[in-house]
């Protein structure tokens, strides 16, 4: 089953466009449904600054799937905890 790329959830997952449709977007991954539906068109860094500041379980559980890795999302996840 898949999971969510932001958060690792397997639970009603679906397609999400990294960069919004309506920007643009044409990569989609699979997220699940409260990661996709919170994310909306908002870009990447926007929603993960908006996640850290509004939604502090979901942000902590994002944080915690991201942990060491090394792909692009988790890089962003990385630059957005540190920042003041």
């Amino acid at each position: 089953m898949p999971r969510c790329i932001y958060c690792g959830s397997n639970w009603h997952t679906e397609e999400d466009h990294v960069k919004a449709k309506i920007k643009g977007g044409q990569k989609t991954v699979e997220a699940c449904r409260a990661c996709n539906r919170s994310k909306g068109n908002k870009s990447l860094m926007d929603w993960l600054r908006w996640l850290k500041k509004n939604r502090k379980r979901r942000w902590r559980k994002v944080k915690e799937h991201n942990y060491r890795k090394k792909n692009p999302i988790a890089k962003r996840v990385h630059k957005v905890r540190y920042e003041k």
